[in-house]
């Protein structure tokens, strides 16, 4: 009878253990999206990169026919590459137009002349409605860039207003590459003229070159927590085997 109770003790110690493992697990699908993820697309090599601390602001893109705003962030490249596929850090605010993504030579430190490789992302590829945000991708038609040489990655939209439209989040930066990446600018007349938005913040932005079988777009990145889970999981795990352990332990003692 001793026994019998002792089993029923183990087997509710054991179950215990395994619903704070279950709540370990749910604490991880509620609070692992937070924060910023960087992940690459696979099958591309990353270049030039700007990274923020987070995205407490983010610019309005839209063209409402009054305002067509674009928005240009410099950079140097890095080296002689070539670039395929790019990557903004976005969310969308109702229902915006589609986004134009283009890589422009530079005059003055001004973009200048016609794209040299562009892309598109559509507002259905963009899931997140507020910061911080996600990576979104596109694939472009490939250029090649000169080391030392500055360009700018223009980014304009078809259609929308201030409430639909994209928002490019734009914070201080705590990883970059190249570290030459000078002020964003802006234009409310579809990049006739440009003015410095700023000098301080820059956009967040990713550019790669991918295999060419490699297409970029239709998704989001990251596309997995597993980075963020893995301690949750490890220990969820850990304390499952623990219970399992000393309730066969207590039960054949």
């Amino acid at each position: 009878m001793k026994g019998e109770k002792g089993v029923k003790h183990n087997r509710k110690y054991g179950r215990v253990l395994q619903v704070f493992a279950c709540l370990c697990l749910a604490a991880t699908l509620l609070f692992s999206g937070s924060g910023i993820i960087y992940a690459q697309p696979p099958g591309c090599t990353l270049y030039e990169y700007c990274r923020l601390e987070g995205c407490d602001n983010a610019s309005y893109i839209y063209n409402d026919g009054t305002d067509n705003m674009w928005f240009a962030q410099m950079f140097t490249a890095i080296s002689d590459h070539q670039v395929s596929a790019l990557s903004l850090l976005l969310y969308k605010s109702g229902s915006p137009g589609k986004l134009t993504v283009s890589i422009q030579a530079t005059v003055g430190g001004l973009p200048s002349g016609s794209d040299l490789g562009a892309g598109d992302i559509y507002p259905e590829e963009i899931s997140a409605t507020s910061s911080p945000g996600e990576w979104v991708g596109t694939s472009i038609d490939t250029v090649s860039l000169s080391s030392g040489t500055l360009y700018a990655l223009v980014v304009r939209a078809e259609g929308g207003n201030m409430s639909n439209s994209v928002r490019w989040c734009i914070d201080d930066v705590s990883d970059s590459n190249p570290s030459t990446m000078p002020g964003v600018y802006v234009s409310n007349d579809g990049g006739s003229s440009w003015r410095l938005n700023d000098t301080a913040s820059r956009w967040g932005f990713e550019l790669y070159l991918c295999e060419e079988e490699q297409e970029v777009g239709g998704q989001a990145y990251p596309v997995s927590r597993v980075g963020l889970m893995a301690p949750w999981l490890a220990l969820a795990v850990a304390i499952m085997a623990g219970g399992v352990y000393l309730v066969r332990r207590r039960a054949h003692s």
